[in-house]
């Protein structure tokens, strides 16, 4: 195992300012792994920040100069501010203060560094490098700045490598001094940091020059700046891309919408047709450097072929959110002209009637400095949704608008583009999105939701017109059957959402000229329920209850001691359906294949011989009788299959960990 140690001697103790944020998060739980206490503040409760609380860090919501006790170093990120109460109380009280860069770099420069810098493509590439050493059981220590789906975003490893990506933003790039650089590309951003062009070419080169005089460079070829900077840099590399003149060569590049493929060269020498579950020709060419750096590791070809195979993306880099109604549905971290091109040329290669883009614009000064790009980036959407700014902390600079980027939009040869508040976008998608439509979301800032309540929200419509049309039909068959009775709400745990199902059917019934009669479920008690029911005088039941004493037998046992008719199966049925061990035992005596499953009843249980049988992470955790998606939880590594046990437990009853 890796010596626990200090990253500065006689350091125990670090405190991380703004540590919600995916990159301080990430590297917040590996200071934890490695045995330090850790402890952070943000303006705003998260996943990230729940996740370190529960493994012991001290989180608090709120910046205040109490949050510092007992701090030995503080950490921060280029968000934080010379104002931040806690940077201003860490300076006045001689606390040691750190970039998060700085100690990422202090613990990457002890190891076989392996950084991935670059203005589009970081995370990606980076993920892919962090799958393909975990595979090859280097066992590396990664720090990544995106969520993917494997569990090694921030992963403490034993082994000699470290795979991080590096933010070229602010200049902190410069503190690494890695043996493996990965430059994917170099682009106009970051004016607000680098002022110039020359600037941005003049730290790219200094950080080329910061790999190990023995280490590898390995560059995209078919950028000529970064060619020239490779061959000014002093360091052997190589070069990688489309372009016939690289060392590492991609040709017959196939994309479509279940991901992408090519055929790879190396040196003119066939090597072999990648394919991968990600689309687009930009992820062909991430994955063409992770092929590089494996001839590098000495990691075989057809090795790295099969690992890529099975990479399934980053979150939020054109990931689908999901089909309802026949409109697909996807989300994009894009933000600059060059990454907002490259997804909806991706976007075209799958086959819809319509590309429907929302974009929330990041930054003031990224919009001030590419404003005619921004302009000329949209031109293969066919209609287009614009919100305000993001500001991520920036103040506002004179002129430099949404409205203002709408008429520069509308000069080019742009599809029909509006400006909308964020909170007005859902409902105006939901009145103009239609059968056969990509729906792309993108942006850096918090315009992410927008795709999730898109989602949510044809759903849901989508049940209500399917509630109608069966329930209408219900309905004139009954118009002659005395009062019907909806049964909804209860005590389970999706009461809400079968307040606003039993609501749907009540206002179906009554538009097919029934007689109902909404009821409202509040106890589970039996003797409770037959009394509520008697008083009610109905003549059948509609069950539009949830979970338990709606799905699982209950309510039918005590329909059918009163002798009411109701709609769904029987008592027994309705229990071997709810309960998903047993329904799963039916099904394997039936001959359906069915996943992998361990059933636990306890927070212990054996964990390695739970993942040995199931085949590794990630594993999916699930209470044995809820709702389909209750308490539901993918799990990538120990600690989160602890958790997801442990939150399942708190339903009652088994629970299962199946495989991914």
């Amino acid at each position: 195992m890796k010596k626990n140690g200090t990253a500065r001697r006689g350091i125990r103790r670090y405190h991380f300012i703004g540590v919600g944020g995916m990159g301080m998060g990430h590297l917040a739980l590996l200071m934890l792994a490695k045995g330090y206490e850790v402890s952070g503040s943000d303006v705003k409760e998260s996943g990230l920040t729940r996740q370190l609380r529960e493994r012991g860090a001290r989180i608090s919501i709120g910046h205040h100069v109490r949050n510092l006790e007992g701090a030995q170093c503080v950490v921060y990120s280029s968000a934080i501010s010379a104002s931040n109460p806690e940077m201003f109380e860490a300076v006045r009280l001689h606390i040691p203060i750190l970039r998060r860069a700085e100690l990422l770099a202090e613990l990457v420069n002890r190891e076989v560094g392996i950084t991935i810098a670059g203005a589009h493509g970081k995370t990606t590439t980076s993920s892919m490098a962090s799958l393909l050493l975990i595979k090859a059981g280097l066992k590396p220590t990664t720090a990544i700045g995106g969520i993917v789906g494997k569990g090694y975003n921030a992963s403490l490893g034993i082994g000699r490598h470290f795979v991080a990506e590096v933010d070229e933003s602010d200049g902190s790039f410069l503190y690494f001094k890695p043996h493996f650089s990965i430059i994917t590309n170099i682009d106009m951003e970051h004016l607000d940091h680098y002022q110039t062009w020359d600037r941005i070419k003049e730290a790219y080169l200094k950080f080329a020059q910061c790999t190990v005089p023995d280490g590898v460079l390995l560059v995209c070829g078919d950028d000529e700046t970064l060619r020239d900077i490779a061959l000014r840099s002093g360091r052997r590399f190589v070069t990688y891309g489309f372009g016939e003149g690289n060392d590492w060569v991609a040709r017959d590049i196939q994309c479509d919408a279940q991901g992408s493929s090519y055929v790879c060269f190396h040196k003119g020498q066939f090597v072999g047709r990648f394919v991968l579950s990600v689309p687009g020709k930009h992820n062909a060419l991430n994955s063409l450097a992770v092929v590089a750096l494996a001839h590098e590791l000495k990691i075989g070809p057809e090795f790295a072929r099969e690992t890529l195979e099975e990479f399934q993306g980053v979150a939020r880099r054109f990931q689908r959110k999901g089909e309802v109604d026949g409109v697909m549905v996807v989300d994009d971290y894009a933000h600059h002209p060059t990454e907002i091109m490259a997804t909806l040329q991706t976007a075209k290669t799958i086959d819809r009637t319509r590309l429907v883009v929302v974009f929330q614009p990041h930054r003031y000064t990224r919009t001030k400095a590419l404003m005619d790009q921004f302009a000329e980036s949209f031109v293969l959407a066919d209609q287009m949704i614009l919100t305000d700014i993001y500001p991520a902390s920036e103040k506002p600079i004179e002129g430099i608008t949404s409205e203002a980027l709408l008429k520069k939009i509308k000069m080019q040869h742009a599809p029909q583009t509006i400006y909308l508040k964020k909170e007005e976008i859902v409902g105006h998608l939901l009145k103009t999105l239609r059968k056969g439509d990509l729906l792309l979301v993108l942006g850096a800032g918090d315009i992410t939701r927008i795709s999730d309540d898109v989602v949510a929200s044809l759903k849901e419509r989508q049940a209500r017109q399917e509630l109608l049309a069966l329930v209408k039909g219900a309905g004139e068959r009954s118009k002659d059957r005395g009062v019907i009775g909806v049964l909804m709400g209860g005590c389970s745990s999706e009461r809400e959402v079968s307040l606003r199902s039993g609501q749907a059917v009540v206002d179906a019934l009554v538009s097919a000229g029934c007689q109902v009669r909404p009821i409202d479920l509040t106890s589970v008690d039996p003797r409770d329920v037959k009394a509520r029911l008697v008083g009610e005088k109905i003549d059948m039941a509609f069950i539009a209850l949830h979970g338990r004493f709606g799905e699982d037998g209950g309510i039918q046992t005590v329909l059918d001691d009163l002798g009411i008719p109701y709609n769904g199966c029987g008592p027994g049925a309705s229990r071997a359906a709810f309960n998903k061990v047993l329904s799963q035992r039916i099904f394997e005596e039936a001959g359906v294949l069915v996943p992998r499953t361990v059933v636990v009843r306890s927070h212990s249980f054996d964990v390695g011989r739970t993942v040995e049988l199931l085949g590794g992470y990630p594993l999916v955790v699930k209470p044995a009788c809820e709702g389909s998606s209750i308490g539901v939880v993918l799990a990538g590594d120990e600690p989160a299959l602890k958790e997801g046990v442990a939150q399942a437990l708190t339903f009652g009853g088994d629970v299962l960990i199946q495989e991914h």
